[in-house]
């Protein structure tokens, strides 16, 4: 039973938004003076950077109140909904120690005023490592929860908190114990368990499981123009709604070092694997890479491998100018969906802005911080959503494509992103329900395009479009997505924002428009 639209019910979200963004104006301006001063005393007392003294967990509280014309993305029935969402997080960073890495986490509490539904979210990005024995025995653990699609042809959106019957909360674990030693100064040697699980919290999505156990041999740091390695693994994969599949491979890797800055190398190997066919088949496997750093603005790294799928490949560019950075990758591997990480990173527009820091600076924390300022400062966010990931019942080839180009000025950034992908089911045996069971091959192609400007010390002001299609067989859909955004600085600790969004999708079974007002007050402890 729905509940009634009345006014007192309506009104307390549209009183909470003012509330929020009714800050005095001396807030703004008691932010400039602290930040003056303690700029005037670190250059009195000769102080290092800030970055250097940040503590290494860092709490917050953000709180998001969203108007939208349409929370059901519907053509025929729309709906306007009030949505708020608490969101308590942490984030926790070490560069050094017996334990180094991130974890950021939230717990996001969304409320729908007119039906007075709650639904609980959690988002997590986690990847560490932990030295048990020194030198000799770690233990590598990634995490990663979000939002993901069901069906990557259905009505879909940027926005996570609307068109919920086509999104799912998707849990994926990675845990690897390894040791490892040397064999006098002749080579090195590692082995490695790892185990890794996604799981959906949604009926209509599979989840899957592997465990991969794995050895190798080289000579790895050693100080020769030839290096060569020997690797020995096996995989073993388990679809919830799907077949399970077994892949050994033995593969090696001789590299000769051209110069200090240009390095090639050859692959030889053989694997034997029942994922493209009911029985095991054996193959014979080989390639080629390359690895090119002309300077410290430049790096080319490049490797091309002929497998029982066809040709996989995994390609990356980076380059670097005064005032600009330009990032380029591509890669076809195998995959347990579209979309799914293959290591969990701070963001794409994170690598891109650390990238571009000199490499003088060398304290860790001290580029996190800078990369992190630069990201708030211009309300940039840090992963954004181009191209949309899901699940599949079976083993998949994925080609992930971006481009990524960011132009630094001294007040206006410009941030482009590029990103095409498609995925296709490899077995011929079919045992699970997916979108691959109605359609060969998924493709995506999509772009980000942010303009923001620095209007003064405090605020920004920045315009946004994005663009995604998708087609299978004849079937295609298209997002269009433009954003204003303003943001502020309250205060040392306290942010807010208001962005204005409207988005239109083309298809020809449920077609939408919807528009929305968003308001978020941020802080950290």
């Amino acid at each position: 039973m729905r509940h009634p639209w009345t006014p007192c019910r309506a009104a307390w979200p549209a009183l909470g938004l003012l509330t929020l963004a009714a800050v005095p104006a001396w807030a703004q301006q008691a932010m400039q003076q602290a930040q003056q001063a303690q700029q005037a005393q670190q250059d009195t007392q000769g102080g290092g950077s800030a970055a250097n003294t940040q503590p290494p967990l860092e709490l917050r509280m953000s709180v998001m109140q969203t108007f939208t014309n349409n929370v059901d993305l519907s053509d025929t029935d729309k709906r306007a909904d009030a949505i708020t969402r608490l969101s308590p997080g942490l984030r926790w960073v070490s560069r050094a120690g017996r334990v180094r890495g991130f974890v950021d986490y939230s717990l996001n509490t969304l409320t729908y005023l007119r039906d007075n539904s709650t639904d609980l979210r959690n988002a997590l990005a986690s990847n560490a490592t932990a030295e048990l024995l020194e030198r000799h025995a770690y233990l590598d653990a990634q995490a990663v929860i979000s939002q993901q699609s069901i069906n990557p042809l259905d009505a879909q959106s940027t926005d996570d908190q609307v068109g919920r019957r086509n999104r799912t909360e998707v849990r994926t674990l990675n845990l690897t114990p390894r040791v490892q030693g040397r064999l006098g100064d002749v080579a090195q040697w590692d082995a490695s368990l790892g185990y890794q699980t996604s799981h959906s919290t949604s009926a209509n999505a599979p989840s899957f499981s592997s465990t991969t156990t794995q050895a190798r041999l080289g000579n790895g740091e050693a100080l020769t123009a030839l290096r060569w390695s020997l690797q020995a693994s096996h995989i073993a994969r388990s679809f919830s709604s799907g077949r399970s599949t077994a892949q050994d491979t033995v593969r090696g890797v001789l590299d000769y070092r051209i110069n200090p800055e240009l390095s090639t190398g050859v692959i030889a190997g053989w694997e034997s694997t029942d994922i493209a066919s009911s029985t095991k088949q054996n193959r014979t496997n080989y390639g080629l890479r390359l690895n090119w750093v002309p300077s410290e603005r430049a790096r080319l790294n490049a490797e091309v491998e002929r497998r029982f799928f066809g040709n996989a490949h995994n390609v990356s560019f980076f380059y670097r100018l005064p005032r600009a950075v330009l990032s380029y990758t591509d890669v076809r591997s195998l995959s347990n969906g579209v979309g799914q990480p293959s290591t969990v990173t701070e963001g794409t527009w994170y690598n891109v802005l650390d990238k571009s820091i000199p490499s003088s600076v060398t304290n860790p924390a001290e580029r996190d911080a800078l990369v992190r300022d630069y990201l708030s400062q211009y309300n940039i966010t840090a992963n954004p959503e181009v191209l949309q990931a899901f699940l599949s019942s079976g083993v998949t080839v994925s080609r992930q494509q971006q481009l990524s180009f960011a132009w630094l000025l001294q007040r206006d950034t410009i941030t482009f992103t590029l990103q095409q992908s498609d995925g296709r089911r490899i077995s011929t045996v079919v045992a699970g329900s997916d979108v691959f069971s109605s359609f060969s091959n998924i493709q995506q192609r999509g772009y980000s395009l942010t303009l923001a400007h620095r209007l003064t010390a405090l605020s920004t002001l920045s315009l946004g479009l994005t663009q995604r299609e998708t087609s299978g067989g004849e079937l295609e859909t298209r997002l269009r997505t433009m954003t204003a955004a303003w943001s502020t600085q309250l205060n040392t600790r306290a942010k807010f924002s208001l962005l204005g969004r409207h988005s239109r999708f083309t298809s020809p079974s449920a077609p939408y428009s919807e528009s929305a007002l968003v308001g978020t007050l941020a802080t950290t402890f």
